[in-house]
């Protein structure tokens, strides 16, 4: 296919690349829906406008912007798969649920859906931020989402030929790079524009309207006062405003608080061991008494030895990491992965939201890798506490590391309490890593439209027998 070709729905780019649809329009040319028909999976197609691809500056700077995004890798951006120079087309990860653009239409964000926006767009300016990069776009239109509600910035490196093509056609791009309000680079760092491109998201996920249109006083008035302050601050350049701050705020909405009970009174938590005691006292009296009668007439036995094994004992954990393979975007939260072994049940690891229990889609299951190290032992059973009863798992076990969950064998399964011990039966496994697989999750009452989940608060392995 020449430069002089218009695309259309079935035209085949790179003998390869099956376009489907306009997915949305971009300054550049037209994003397109298409299937890459080797790997047979839905991709996004930008494709270079004709007259942009006839200018040798337009169309270098394009295939340059794209092969350096192709390096960039991470949960939160959206990953370049190919590019192409003749004609000019760059293929990428499409966003499975949509643009946030389009998810505004609808109206604002619930705190949990923005405040995780707002993490994972931080999480991916941070890195391009650290390679010397920015994103120049970011909004509504340059943020995708996949199945899990989990943000992607898209377009990465595209600003800059975006503005480009702008001064090429002496003209303002349409649809504009950002919405009204959203700040320009100017003469400041441009890192600095994406920061505080992030904040005026933020705003505009919680009220529902861009931050030059917004009219809304009661919508503002109902955002938290120091997340308002830190968007403020962050908007302006003032102390206490910036990309830590900003996630700093929003990350404890991100997942959904531990459950909070009600301090018991005294019966209800002393009563059962009083009653209990009580029993134990009366019925060791009586068989004392029938001992006494009973001794006289049966010769003692030798007592009973016990075997080292008969007592459970714990067994170290040397590594702990998420477990999210394909369809899976690779990344569940890792950085809450040491909270299930830190000693304290109170702090969790979480899964990120799901629309349905059964997670969605291709997509079996999601979960946590231990590592018990080299010198493994025999173990009987594991404890997992839980601030979320109701989602089901499976523990799994391999001597070598496996790609997917099938690399694992099946061992138990289980519904999670808020404390469960899982007997390994019919006898105690001996094996170097051991996946706590999660198959469904449970209603975790954030208020989100990705309410399900799973959380893990405290992980114990005992070998012996149980």
């Amino acid at each position: 296919m020449s430069v002089e070709a218009i695309p259309k729905s079935g035209t085949i780019l790179g003998d390869r690349y099956r376009l489907a649809r306009v997915a949305w329009p971009t300054p550049i040319g037209s994003a397109w829906r298409a299937k890459d028909t080797v790997l047979d999976r839905d991709v996004l197609v930008y494709a270079l406008a004709r007259d942009l691809a006839h200018d040798a500056r337009a169309r270098d700077a394009f295939t340059q912007a794209a092969a350096h995004a192709a390096q960039m890798v991470d949960p939160h951006l959206a990953q370049v798969y190919d590019i192409a120079s003749d004609p000019p087309y760059l293929v990428a990860e499409i966003p499975a649920g949509g643009r946030l653009a389009e998810r505004l239409s609808d109206g604002p964000l619930p705190l949990p859906d923005a405040a995780r926006v707002v993490v994972g767009v931080a999480a991916g300016l941070r890195l391009l931020h650290e390679h010397g990069e920015t994103h120049g776009a970011v909004g509504p239109a340059w943020v995708g989402l996949d199945e899990e509600g989990r943000a992607k910035l898209l377009g990465t490196g595209l600003a800059g030929v975006i503005r480009l093509s702008a001064a090429l056609r002496d003209e303002p791009p349409d649809p504009p790079l950002k919405p009204v309000g959203y700040p320009e680079a100017g003469a400041d760092d441009p890192r600095n524009a994406d920061v505080r491109s992030l904040a005026a998201l933020a705003l505009h996920m919680l009220t529902g309207e861009a931050p030059g249109e917004a009219k809304n006083a009661k919508a503002r008035s109902g955002i938290p006062q120091h997340i308002a302050r830190t968007i403020e601050r962050t908007l302006t350049g003032a102390p206490g405003g910036g990309l830590d701050d900003l996630v700093h705020a929003f990350a404890p909405h991100a997942a959904p608080q531990l459950p909070v009970e009600r301090e018991p009174g005294f019966l209800r938590t002393e009563g059962k061991w009083l009653f209990t005691t009580l029993m134990l006292i009366a019925i060791g009296v009586g068989a004392a008494i029938a001992g006494v009668a009973i001794v006289k007439l049966k010769p003692q036995s030798p007592a009973p030895t016990t075997s080292p094994q008969s007592v459970a004992s714990p067994i170290a954990v040397s590594a702990v990491s998420d477990f999210d393979p394909p369809p899976g975007n690779g990344a569940e939260h890792p950085e809450q992965t040491g909270k299930v072994t830190d000693g304290d049940p109170a702090s969790a690891w979480f899964t990120v939201g799901y629309k349905t229990a059964a997670l969605g889609g291709d997509k079996k299951g999601v979960g946590l890798l231990f590592d018990l190290g080299p010198e493994t032992r025999d173990v009987a059973s594991v404890r997992i506490r839980s601030p979320l009863s109701g989602w089901q798992a499976e523990w799994r076990t391999a001597d070598e590391l496996g790609a997917t969950f099938e690399a694992y064998g099946s061992r138990a399964t289980f519904t999670a309490g808020s404390d469960t011990v899982v007997p390994i039966a019919p006898r105690p496994v001996r094996a170097r890593y051991w996946l706590l697989w999660i198959t469904r999750l449970t209603d975790a009452g954030s208020g989100s439209n990705y309410p399900y989940q799973a959380a893990v608060g405290e992980v114990t392995f005992s070998g012996g027998r149980v």
